[in-house]
C-alpha cells in the first residue's frame, strides 16, 4: 500500500513534468526527459560515484535544460554556460578529477573551435546557443570525446532533416531545435563507452 504523503509527492512531480511538457513539443520533450534521466542513471550506476560518472550525469541534465529551452523557445539561455561550467568545476574539484582540469579545458577548447568552424560552414544555421552547449559538453567530457558527440549529433539532425524532406513537412530552410540531438548523441556515446 502506498503512503498518502508519497502519493502527494509523486503527483506534485508529475504536475511539474506535465507543465513542462505542453504544446507541439510534447513528444520531443518527453523523449529528451526520458533519455536524459535514463542515461544519467545508467552511466552513474555503471561508472559509479567517480568524477566521470557524476560529470556524465550532470552533463545530460544540463543538456536536458538546454533541449527543453531550445524546443520551447528556439533559444538556449546565455546563463546556462557559466552556470554549467561552474557546476563542472565544482564537481571536478570535489571528486579530484582523474583527468585533471587541463584535459577538461582542452575538451572545451576543442568543442569551441569545432563549432566555430561549423557555424562558418553552415552560414549561421548553427547558433551561439549551440556553440556554448558544445563548449560545456567538451568541458564535461574532456579531451576529444566531444568530436564524436559533434559528429553524431550532426548525423542525427541530418537524418531528421531528410525525414522532414521525405514527408514534405519542411524544406531546406526549415529550422528546428539542435539541442535534443546533442543530448541523444551524448547519451549514446556515454552509454557506449561508459568512459567519458
Amino acid at each position: 500500500m502506498v503512503c498518502p504523503t508519497r502519493m502527494k509527492e509523486v503527483n506534485k512531480v508529475l504536475r511539474v513534468i506535465n507543465s513542462l511538457i505542453k504544446g507541439k513539443q510534447k513528444i520531443s520533450l518527453l523523449c529528451c526527459f526520458v533519455i536524459a534521466v535514463a542515461s544519467s542513471g545508467a552511466v552513474f550506476s555503471g561508472v559509479g560515484k567517480t568524477d566521470k560518472g557524476i560529470l556524465a550525469a550532470a552533463l545530460m541534465l544540463v543538456q536536458l535544460v538546454a533541449a527543453a529551452s531550445d524546443l520551447n523557445s528556439k533559444m538556449i539561455p546565455l546563463r546556462l554556460m557559466p552556470l554549467s561550467l561552474l557546476l563542472g568545476t565544482v564537481i571536478l574539484y570535489l571528486t579530484g578529477g582523474s583527468g585533471g582540469f587541463k584535459n577538461h579545458i582542452i575538451g572545451g577548447l576543442v568543442a569551441f573551435a569545432a563549432l566555430v568552424i561549423l557555424i562558418f560552414i553552415s552560414k549561421g544555421q548553427i547558433g551561439g546557443g549551440d556553440l556554448q552547449l558544445f563548449t560545456v559538453t567538451g568541458f564535461y567530457t574532456g579531451g576529444f570525446v566531444v568530436l564524436s558527440i559533434i559528429l553524431l549529433s550532426t548525423v542525427f539532425s541530418g537524418l531528421y532533416s531528410l525525414f522532414l524532406l521525405i514527408l514534405r513537412k519542411g524544406g531546406r530552410s526549415t529550422e528546428f531545435a539542435f539541442a535534443p540531438f546533442v543530448l541523444y548523441a551524448t547519451a549514446l556515446v556515454s552509454l557506449n563507452s561508459l568512459d567519458i
